[in-house]
């Protein structure tokens, strides 16, 4: 299970702040207007522990003994998970109020043919919304290629096939994908090699879309510094991106067309063979 309703999420604060016992937890969520009886605090803090989220041990004082919760390294990294997805939005939001014009609009259509996300470290929550949207139209055809070690997403969208591969070793056949989104950059040292087989992978009639965070400009006033402190630290992947001039390079010496756009707070470049 995952903490994906704000109940969890309000629980996984509450003994961050404090590690707590049952019943306190459940007076602290009923002062605060929430609905849920006692009972039901307690059944959703043994699921939270039963998931990993949440770790309990027994404290002795006067009376009987209480079982005290702490948040567990798995409660941590929701809640750091919840923060980056609100960040994420916020950050959005900034770079859309510094875009000048506007951008046409239409109806979508997915691709003819399959779809590839070729992932990094992280896949959060819109990631997995585009790849289910490609999924209810191609299901089965649309991938989601994770490096070893990084586990699938807990309940991906129906349709979505997730595969083991690297940037630069994508298990799918030459010539297959007709969209392929790459989401973070490898290292720059590794950057023309990766070019090459996002090239191998794509259709004659394919797309590639690369992203990677761009940074938020400091200097412009305390919280906008605030948020580009917060940015370096929660999205490693922006601080350690590769430079612009040197995705633009590699991907050229791929692919016969390559432009680099600014995507409110995405820098994407995208490149056909």
């Amino acid at each position: 299970m995952d903490a994906t309703s704000q109940r969890d999420l309000r629980i996984l604060r509450l003994v961050r702040a404090r590690p707590s016992h049952a019943y306190a937890i459940a007076a602290q969520l009923a002062a605060e207007g929430e609905g849920a009886d006692r009972a039901t605090v307690y059944r959703r803090l043994a699921r939270l522990e039963e998931a990993g989220l949440l770790a309990s041990s027994e404290a002795r004082g006067q009376g009987p003994p209480r079982r005290v919760y702490r948040l567990a390294a798995r409660g941590e990294e929701a809640l750091r998970e919840e923060l980056r997805e609100a960040l994420d939005r916020l950050m959005g939001a900034y770079h859309a109020s510094q875009r000048r014009g506007g951008s046409g609009g239409g109806a979508w259509r997915p691709p003819a043919g399959p779809v590839a996300m070729v992932s990094g470290s992280r896949v959060g929550a819109v990631e997995l919304r585009i790849l289910g949207a490609y999924a209810r139209a191609l299901p089965r055809q649309t991938y989601l290629v994770l490096p070893p070690g990084v586990p699938t997403p807990p309940r991906p969208p129906a349709g979505l096939v997730a595969l083991e591969g690297t940037w630069s070793a994508v298990p799918l056949r030459d010539a297959h994908v007709r969209l392929l989104f790459v989401n973070e950059l490898p290292p720059a040292r590794s950057l023309a090699r990766c070019a090459r087989e996002w090239a191998r992978v794509l259709s004659p009639a394919g797309t590639l879309h690369a992203v990677a965070p761009a940074p938020l400009p400091r200097g412009v006033d305390p919280f906008v510094d605030f948020l580009a402190q917060e940015q370096e630290r929660l999205f490693p992947d922006v601080a350690q991106a590769p430079p612009s001039a040197a995705v633009t390079r590699a991907l050229r010496g791929a692919f016969r067309s390559v432009e680099e756009d600014r995507d409110g707070g995405q820098r994407v470049w995208t490149a056909r063979p």
